[in-house]
């Protein structure tokens, strides 16, 4: 991910909450963010009764990474969700678009 996409998806998040601000839990209303150049995913595996042995990762969830600057508390955005997985050209299943 370049500063470019960094931008999209910060905007992207602000354009979401209106006029409420992000705050961190840990270091408070001031606290500084930053998006971490790499993406995150989190993959289902398939029914909540079978354990993740029992099944490969189906699909990929493809998530932004947003840090704490001041404290490393972390937030995890579904790209998907924002709308971001086309115009960042991230590959998802067809029936999570």
């Amino acid at each position: 991910m370049n500063s470019g996409h960094r931008e999209i998806i910060m905007d992207k998040i602000l354009e979401k909450m209106g006029d409420r601000r992000l705050v961190c839990p840990i270091s408070g209303p001031e606290a500084k963010w930053s998006i971490h150049p790499k993406t995150a995913s989190v993959y289902a595996v398939g029914a909540p009764n079978e354990l993740p042995v029992q099944s490969m990762p189906s699909q990929a969830y493809p998530l932004a990474v947003i840090i704490c600057e001041d404290c490393g508390y972390t937030i995890f955005v579904n790209l998907i969700k924002l709308g971001l997985a086309a115009e960042l050209d991230i590959s998802v299943a067809s029936d999570e678009q």
